[in-house]
């Protein structure tokens, strides 16, 4: 269903960290880091998790803040992949440590 594709003043994002207070940091796939709100509705369906993929909604008042609007599903990510909405190199993170540096990923070769 095309509700899972963004629209005009959305992005797809992936958690990149939790504050608490229903908000988060999420990296945009227009590589901006912001920092975003879940919503309520989302928050009372869902858990936000680290790594997840989620859609925003941008603010045309506060560019370096969005909504998280939706979590995707294993299924979804599947399909906004096969249609090119989503590349898998969207869902890998560098992260760097003090002492080394490590890479994650979505596992979603094997949905």
């Amino acid at each position: 269903d095309n509700e899972i594709f963004k629209t005009k003043d959305q992005m797809y994002g992936k958690v990149i960290k939790l504050y608490g207070d229903s908000r988060a940091k999420i990296l945009c796939d227009d590589c901006i880091e912001r920092n975003c709100r879940i919503r309520g509705v989302i928050k009372r369906r869902v858990r936000i998790k680290k790594d997840d993929i989620v859609l925003v909604s941008l603010r045309d008042f506060e560019e370096e803040k969005a909504d998280i609007i939706h979590k995707y599903s294993l299924k979804e990510i599947k399909i906004l992949i096969k249609s090119g909405e989503l590349k898998k190199k969207d869902l890998i993170s560098q992260e760097t440590n003090k002492e080394n540096e490590t890479e994650t990923s979505l596992d979603i070769d094997n949905i």
